[in-house]
């Protein structure tokens, strides 16, 4: 019990952290068509689609004793921020009361991380996410399937996919921020965007209400 209370804690404290960050430098996410207070009330009846950038990950993979035992591969590994802006982020869906339902994956290390630390560790791989595979045709299909009933889909990828399935509405992805989509008639309609800080802000200021 102690441990999950150190956890709760902790994210709680990272979602704080974010929701102050660069606030005087990023107020609505670029691309934005809904607010994030609308879009975090929208999420909670479900029936959208959620695909969101791997946080930050340096360009260089690590070596040695900095590498991630886990990482066997050799591959990018999510840095101290990266790390703490997934804890944000998956603390605030729970925070917003947002369910998460099929949790889709690129192979890579540093997206299985960033589930990690959301807090979902049973994604399925999808090789079609991996970095490279930017015709975005497949990911447009997924983000037109409607989600289970009452649950929202979320898919981490890459910005160069996510830019190739959505075009202007994808531009200049930050690490860690997401698209949310409405499967409307066998398409994708785009929502809005949320920053980490953007989910950061909603939860604190739920949490705080």
């Amino acid at each position: 019990m102690k441990r999950a209370t150190a956890r709760f804690t902790r994210a709680r404290s990272f979602a704080a952290l974010a929701a102050g960050l660069c606030w005087a430098l990023s107020g609505a996410s670029q691309g934005q068509t809904a607010t994030a207070e609308s879009i975090a009330e929208m999420l909670r009846g479900g029936g959208y689609v959620l695909v969101m950038r791997h946080a930050s990950s340096p360009r260089e993979a690590p070596s040695g004793r900095a590498r991630n035992p886990r990482n066997t591969e050799g591959e990018r590994e999510l840095d101290e921020t990266g790390r703490a802006h997934a804890t944000a982020v998956g603390y605030s869906f729970r925070e917003l009361d947002i369910e998460i339902g099929e949790v889709l994956s690129s192979p890579t290390f540093r997206a299985a991380e960033t589930l990690l630390y959301l807090g979902y560790d049973d994604a399925q791989v999808v090789e079609e996410l991996a970095p490279g595979n930017q015709n975005g045709a497949w990911l447009r299909e997924k983000a037109a399937e409607e989600p289970a009933e009452g649950a929202n889909v979320l898919i981490v990828t890459h910005a160069p996919n996510i830019a190739a399935a959505f075009g202007d509405a994808a531009s200049g992805m930050s690490d860690g921020e997401t698209i949310v989509l409405r499967p409307d008639g066998g398409t994708a309609r785009v929502v809005g965007r949320m920053t980490v800080r953007d989910w950061a802000v909603q939860a604190v200021g739920r949490s705080g209400s």
